[in-house]
This record gives structure tokens, C-alpha cells and sequence, in this order.
């Protein structure tokens, strides 16, 4: 079973709690720290629309509240799974 820690890297040096009262836009490489997956499987899931990237001046961000939710909901998947 995957773990997704709910903790947000503003740049490396310390982290903030990642909630619905702390919204910001994610860079890649943060979705990537915080989903503790590979790049190749962060780009499935965006590929595969399970994450929804916000085009700003042609760059991809990622908005934190969607990430908690996909997180969320993966957690609840997982528990089905292990009952």
C-alpha cells in the first residue's frame, strides 16, 4: 500500500501542513515530492486525467486542493481494498 504524507515542500528547507486552508499552485517537481511516486507515473496520472494540471503562461501547475483530494480519495479506495 502506497502512503501519501500530507506535507507540502515550499522549497526544500521546511514544510508546511498540506489542508484546504493552505491552497496554493504546485510545481511538478513538488507534486512529485509530495506523491512519493516516480515522474514517469506522475505524468500517467496526469495523462490518464486522474490529476488536472492549470496552464499559467504555458507552465503546468498543479493545484493543492485537487492533489488533497485525489489523495483523500485514493486513502478511501484503500481502505475498501484492505476490508
Amino acid at each position: 500500500m502506497l502512503w501519501f504524507p500530507l506535507i507540502m515542500v515550499d522549497d526544500g528547507s521546511r514544510g508546511t501542513e498540506m489542508n484546504h486552508d493552505n491552497r496554493r499552485l504546485l510545481k511538478k517537481a513538488e507534486l512529485i515530492n509530495i506523491l512519493q511516486l516516480e515522474p514517469s507515473d506522475v505524468d500517467w496520472l496526469i495523462s490518464t486525467a486522474q490529476i488536472r494540471p492549470v496552464l499559467i503562461r504555458g507552465q503546468e501547475r498543479f493545484d493543492s486542493k485537487d492533489i488533497y483530494q485525489f489523495i483523500e480519495s485514493y486513502k478511501i479506495i484503500q481502505g475498501r481494498r484492505a476490508q
